[in-house]
């Protein structure tokens, strides 16, 4: 009797253990079927071992048809060095790494994925793949980029100028360069924008940034609208009397002027420029250039005047 009852509980124990494992399948491929992100796992190779049914969404096959192909055999040669490359440092990661990778979607729009990628280890231990999670994010970079950028311009605007200040700040005083707040005011917009309306003097205003944006295009180069025709850049200098890209940026304004009607008109700047040793906020770094720009326009505009 004792024998047959421990016999029984095994089988009990068996179907009970078989009907969890059922359980963990159906709920896995009810998973991969209906959760509205991207999961998927590759081997050590790269090749795709699962994907979930939202893979729909992308550009190429459907999703049944990944399996058992080579990242590099389903996306853009660009797209797949990003996504492996991703792999790789997953495969080296204990943790889980997080990135943000670009697809494009299968109606030919681009799409910013927030990205979790994770080792995967057998019994032992044994490296045998990787697996990733996958939100788009997209709507969010949109939010981003428009709480950071002025709507005319696509400069950044006067929100974000503190975070980047304060940042750039630390970068220079790490790096021991000079960092440079410069203020830019157009002589005789106003004028301008009496006589030709507007409309008109938007116009002028994108292309003075985009004049801006090429005059001042290094990645450590920020450049911001802060309202009318006020205008600030924040850049890394070796030198703290640094003006050349200022007067640059005056001669291409110049010749502007001229193709939008003529007028003799010009920038004047007020610069402050800070080294490693002080201690400043961007509130104190805008009023100290905006006294060197009064001083500039003082002096008859058209002028690069530094705060003393």
């Amino acid at each position: 009797m004792g024998t047959d009852k421990k016999q029984s509980n095994r089988k009990a124990s068996s179907s009970v253990n078989t009907v969890l494992s059922d359980t963990q399948t159906c709920v896995m491929q009810a998973i991969l079927k209906h959760a509205p992100i991207l999961i998927s796992a590759k081997d050590t190779q790269g090749n795709i071992l699962f994907t979930s049914d939202h893979f729909t969404t992308l550009k190429g096959p459907i999703p049944r048809d990944y399996i058992n192909k080579n990242v590099f055999d389903l996306f853009p040669q660009a797209v797949a060095e990003q996504l492996w490359n991703n792999d790789l440092k997953a495969q080296k990661s204990k943790e889980a790494i997080l990135v943000e990778e670009e697809v494009e979607h299968a109606d030919g729009s681009w799409h910013i994925y927030q990205t979790a990628k994770f080792r995967l280890l057998d019994g032992n231990d044994n490296l045998i793949g990787t697996c990733a999670v996958s939100f788009d994010i997209t709507h969010l970079k949109k939010l981003e980029y428009d709480v950071q950028h002025d709507s005319l311009t696509e400069l950044y605007n006067r929100r974000f100028l503190d975070v980047c200040f304060n940042n750039e700040l630390k970068r220079a005083k790490r790096d021991k360069r000079a960092l440079l707040f410069v203020l830019l005011d157009l002589d005789g917009f106003k004028k301008y924008n009496d006589k030709y309306g507007h409309v008109k003097g938007d116009e002028l205003l994108i292309q003075f940034s985009k004049q801006l944006k090429k005059t001042f295009r290094r990645p450590s180069d920020f450049c911001f609208r802060l309202g009318g025709d006020e205008f600030a850049v924040i850049l890394t200098a070796d030198q703290k009397d640094e003006v050349q890209p200022v007067q640059e940026l005056s001669e291409k304004i110049q010749k502007l002027w001229r193709i939008y009607g003529g007028f003799a008109c010009t920038v004047s700047a007020g610069i402050r420029a800070i080294d490693g040793k002080e201690k400043l906020t961007s509130k104190q770094a805008y009023r100290d250039a905006d006294v060197a720009l009064y001083r500039a326009k003082e002096q008859g505009r058209n002028q690069i005047c530094f705060f003393a």
